[in-house]
């Protein structure tokens, strides 16, 4: 009997928040695993406040020594722009600045080439898709996927998002979509990427009128 071809799973982790060196890696090298890490740049060493408004979500994000440090461990070290704002409604300067930018502070700082990206909230388009190659990367993940028939491209790799209310079989749903809860991750997954882009603007749109 012909056996199944293996499938390979790519863990990434988004933000550098400290509990990727406090938890997730120790686990991860225990297993022997490997894993790319995306950076904010402008958040380095601070507490996030782009992220949802909710109740202990000011959580720190790792120093550069920290991150020097897992880049010596063998984490490989990815841009996830500046600021973490949706890129597509930036204009090009600014669009330019948070790409060009991210990359150059991380090769600066861990003294090794950047060549992946992981696009805010996962959402791009072909401009940013533009900047981005122009900019130097070689590769950068979006989400939410685009369900069973994907057709991946380079600056616009699928990924499948993972919670902390996802339990093991929820898991396994996003990644095998013969299972009968691929759809329901799916949409669950495309569900908290809106979510998350709609309160960013509404915070956004909320300062811009306190300042009139």
């Amino acid at each position: 009997m012909r056996q199944p071809a293996r499938r390979r799973v790519l863990l990434t982790f988004d933000d550098a928040f400290e509990s990727f060196a406090d938890v997730a890696w120790p686990e991860l090298q225990r297993r022997d695993m490997h894993a790319v890490l995306f950076v904010v740049t402008d958040f380095v060493g601070r507490r996030a406040t782009w992220d949802l408004p909710l109740p202990g979500r000011r959580v720190p994000h790792l120093t550069w020594n920290a991150l020097r440090k897992l880049a010596a461990d063998g984490v490989e070290i990815g841009s996830h722009s500046r600021s973490h704002t949706d890129l597509r409604r930036c204009d090009n300067v600014t669009l330019q600045r948070e790409l060009l930018d991210s990359r150059k502070r991380l090769q600066d700082e861990l003294g090794q080439p950047v060549h992946a990206l992981s696009w805010p909230f996962g959402r791009c388009n072909t401009r940013t898709g533009a900047v981005a190659t122009a900019a130097g990367y070689k590769l950068a993940f979006a989400m939410p996927p685009c369900g069973r028939n994907d057709h991946p491209q380079t600056m616009a790799l699928p990924r499948r998002g993972v919670y902390i209310t996802d339990g093991p079989a929820a898991v396994l749903d996003k990644l095998d979509p013969t299972r009968p809860g691929f759809w329901f991750q799916d949409l669950f997954t495309r569900s908290v990427s809106a979510v998350a882009t709609l309160s960013i603007r509404a915070k956004r749109s909320e300062k811009s009128f306190m300042r009139v």
